[in-house]
């Protein structure tokens, strides 16, 4: 496993720094998205143009990794799954990450599917239905990664 990357193959945000600023929990997004293999320019620039969508902010203040205090692109750790599924995964050089992003995608949209059309989602139900889908071309993978 590579470093910065979650059991689930993608960088979870657990994993990375995260902090509360207004009573919110927030992501880092760039070792988020450097460790997933994409232009961190790009990235930025999206979650900054789809600041009402994603609320992603620029003014929030943290350390760097050698300790100097300042603004990071963060995003609240509550709008981290729609940023995930609008991740193409063409553009993710790494074969296994990759495969786990289409995957999460696969279960975003089954539990969307499951919440809107029957009014409940729950990973059981949503792990059971992906296991269960040979068309979605990912082997059958169980991962439970740590609690936060």
């Amino acid at each position: 496993m590579r470093p910065g990357v979650g059991c689930s193959g993608l960088n979870r945000p657990a994993r990375h720094r995260k902090l509360k600023a207004g009573g919110e929990r927030w992501v880092v997004m760039r070792p988020v998205v450097e460790g997933m293999g994409l232009a961190w320019q790009s990235q930025n620039a999206k979650l900054n143009a789809g600041s009402d969508r994603y609320g992603a902010r620029n003014d929030i203040v943290t350390r760097d990794a050698a300790g100097r205090e300042q603004a990071m692109t963060c995003m609240p750790l509550k709008r981290y799954p729609l940023w995930l599924v609008t991740i193409n995964p063409a553009k993710v050089p790494d074969p296994a990450v990759r495969q786990r992003v289409e995957l999460y995608q696969d279960a975003s949209a089954e539990a969307l599917y499951q919440f809107w059309a029957t009014g409940s989602a729950t990973v059981e139900t949503v792990a059971a239905v992906i296991r269960e889908s040979p068309q979605n071309g990912h082997p059958a993978v169980t991962c439970r990664c740590p609690p936060d």
